[in-house]
């Protein structure tokens, strides 16, 4: 079953096609214009979109055109319904604006289903090769690239609304030493158990990837009753007190925390710039003992000293 999203001003068509997806076993929600449709469509994304392309207002060819222009929606499937609009030029236009399929009326059921069929088939197979390039498979997390596409749009965010956020980058102290003692498999599962301790103390809605190696990055948004000192702290004693069992072996990891509480910034700061600026604090950290915190103070990268802070044990 998928959630389809269908656009049309004339009610039998949409009560008809309504009748038809409903009876394949789709949910279906029903607008009779564009300007009725995007708020619901951007609130609650659908599996797919069945667009009238003649519509009052705002016609199906402007509301694909805005739906391809919003990240949230970017890449949504859109299927022209229409008997109006059937020569090739119109055809290409749709296909132009990013439109998955077209079909004109009036509709046979069968091909409607078939066509819808594919179409959800298509973004399944996307769906997923999506996942596997912007996760990393030994941990699960998000991998680099999805964290440097994340930064880079909070970076817009804040430049726009003045919105805060904070980065943290996190290194398993001694590594290599892991490695080199106990062979790269028990390495391997160290950072899957530190992964999944990250992962337990976050909220939902913060990103942890894994950076490379063994560091991980977190971009999180401020809450009232915690600040990034704070969350960085809980972070580093929940890894130090989750030993890691490696056979026979029972081994205490901890992690070193370096990061940065984002208020305002420059119009010329960059992604790399930002990162580099948390990273800079985990140097820090680890140049004063390691299995510490260090925050980089002051609301504007480059601005403000990095100050370690001493976490209760150390290694």
């Amino acid at each position: 079953m998928a959630k389809i999203h269908i656009v049309d001003d004339e009610e039998f068509d949409l009560r008809a096609l309504e009748t038809v997806l409903k009876g394949a076993g789709h949910e279906v929600i029903g607008s009779m214009s564009a300007e009725e449709a995007l708020p619901k469509i951007i609130a609650c994304p659908p599996d797919a979109i069945l667009l009238d392309i003649r519509l009052p207002g705002m016609d199906g060819f402007d509301m694909c055109r805005r739906l391809r222009e919003n990240p949230d929606t970017l890449n949504l499937p859109v299927m022209f319904i229409t008997a109006w609009y059937t020569d090739e030029e119109s055809l290409v236009r749709g296909l132009k604006l990013g439109s998955t399929d077209y079909v004109t009326k009036p509709v046979r059921s069968r091909e409607l289903l078939a066509r819808l069929s594919a179409l959800l088939k298509t973004k399944e197979m996307v769906e997923h090769i999506r996942t596997i390039s912007l996760n990393d498979p030994l941990t699960g997390l998000a991998n680099r690239r999805l964290l440097i596409q994340r930064v880079s749009e909070e970076i817009s965010r804040t430049k726009r609304d003045n919105t805060p956020f904070s980065v943290l980058m996190i290194d398993v102290d001694h590594f290599k030493s892991i490695n080199d003692s106990f062979g790269h498999q028990a390495g391997d599962h160290v950072l899957q158990k530190v992964a999944n301790v990250l992962r337990e103390s976050l909220r939902r809605e913060d990103l942890i990837s894994r950076y490379g190696g063994d560091e991980f990055c977190v971009i999180m948004w401020p809450r009232r009753s915690e600040s990034t000192e704070t969350v960085a702290e809980r972070l580093r004693a929940a890894v130090e007190s989750q030993p890691v069992q490696l056979s026979e072996v029972r081994l205490n990891v901890t992690v070193t925390i370096g990061g940065i509480a984002i208020e305002k910034l420059d119009d010329s700061v960059k992604t790399e710039q930002l990162i580099a600026s948390a990273d800079r604090a985990l140097y820090e950290a680890k140049r004063s003992g390691r299995n510490r915190i260090a925050l980089a103070t002051g609301s504007a990268i480059g601005f403000g000293d990095i100050v370690a802070e001493q976490a209760v044990s150390t290694v």
